[in-house]
């Protein structure tokens, strides 16, 4: 928000809803619900300023729909109706150039996830009042879109795939993801400072991904896992405020990163022990909890180095072909993950 925040959702699929501040009583975390169509549900809501709005959604002819307020999210009127499937998201370049990606997947009551058979993303050079379709797959749907400048972007498609642009929307190409999981891809966004990441969940639920990119989309690797938690097994969306605080929305709790990493909160109990710290060749890590257990290093830009699994005792890692600096160290056990700076020399 600019500096208001909304929500967007809806009533069972059959009225669309928007939550917003009420300043009425000086509590900015006060909140009011509006109602702003039957037949019509909100996927996705986003500020292009401190008065404009757009929230994105379907209809109950199953075609996407992208309603405008002038007023914070007072009142809302449909600028766009886009024939085939529901909006997924929403993404403000600037005030003008605006993207829309459709045909996000949508979670069923048996844990299941119903995928559509197709989607497109669309493009707005007038600030949100008309929408041209720039990209379509006949059989993948997509679940967002970001860009990190006006001619770089990426798309995330409901198979794991994600597609890249460097001529803002008029073309698209697979970028690379190194990861071997098939994946419901759920998000995608740029910090502020360039680096890009997307999050995704396997379909039966038993694990979430968080991947990162260094390049501006071109290369995505695994960042932060969720497979050896009891908790946050589903990512939905990433958000960062700044560089030094996102967040990670999932089906239990939010996730919070101190700006080296993605993971959880720092101020879980530390419960595993590093030596030597600085280091030169190799580290050894004990860990006082019992089980399989996961550790992985991050480089300062986020990036996975290391990742091995391990049960009870200590485990030796080699630090060969480790610049020197300074890594983040996680490790994952079923009752938490605690994080730990590593100095190598």
């Amino acid at each position: 928000g600019f500096p208001y925040y909304m929500a967007a959702g809806h009533q069972q699929y059959n009225r669309s809803i928007i939550l917003k501040q009420e300043l009425a009583f000086g509590n900015q975390y006060q909140f009011d619900s509006v109602r702003t169509a039957q037949g019509q549900h909100y996927r996705a809501v986003r500020m292009r300023s401190d008065l404009v709005a757009f929230a994105g959604g379907g209809n109950g002819l199953n075609n996407g729909v992208i309603d405008m307020s002038l007023d914070t999210g007072a009142t809302w009127t449909n600028v766009a109706v886009l024939p085939g499937q529901p909006v997924s998201r929403l993404h403000f370049v600037n005030d003008q150039l605006a993207f829309a990606s459709t045909g996000g997947y949508r979670r069923l009551n048996n844990n299941g996830v119903l995928l559509p058979d197709s989607g497109a993303i669309y493009r707005s050079t007038n600030g949100g009042l008309d929408w041209l379709q720039v990209h379509a797959d006949p059989f993948e749907g997509f679940s967002d879109v970001a860009f990190s400048t006006t001619t770089n972007g990426v798309v995330t498609r409901n198979d794991g795939v994600i597609m890249r642009t460097t001529n803002g929307g008029d073309s698209w190409a697979p970028a690379n993801v190194d990861l071997v999981e098939a994946l419901v891809m759920t998000s995608v966004t740029f910090r502020q400072d360039g680096l890009g990441f997307a999050s995704g969940y396997r379909t039966d639920g038993s694990g979430g991904y968080i991947l990162i990119s260094t390049d501006g989309g071109a290369n995505w690797t695994l960042n932060f896992s969720t497979v050896l938690l009891n908790h946050s097994r589903r990512i939905y969306d990433l958000y960062f405020h700044d560089p030094a605080h996102g967040y990670a929305s999932t089906h239990i709790r939010p996730l919070r990163t101190s700006g080296l990493i993605t993971g959880v909160d720092d101020r879980m109990t530390r419960h595993f022990e590093l030596f030597p710290n600085p280091a030169v060749d190799e580290v050894i890590i004990r860990s006082v909890v019992g089980g399989e257990k996961q550790v992985s290093i991050h480089d300062a830009t986020g990036r996975l180095v290391i990742q091995r699994l391990w049960q009870d005792g200590q485990l030796t890692l080699p630090l060969t072909g480790l610049a020197t600096g300074t890594y983040a160290v996680r490790v994952a056990t079923n009752d938490g993950v605690s994080n730990q700076a590593l100095i190598v020399q």
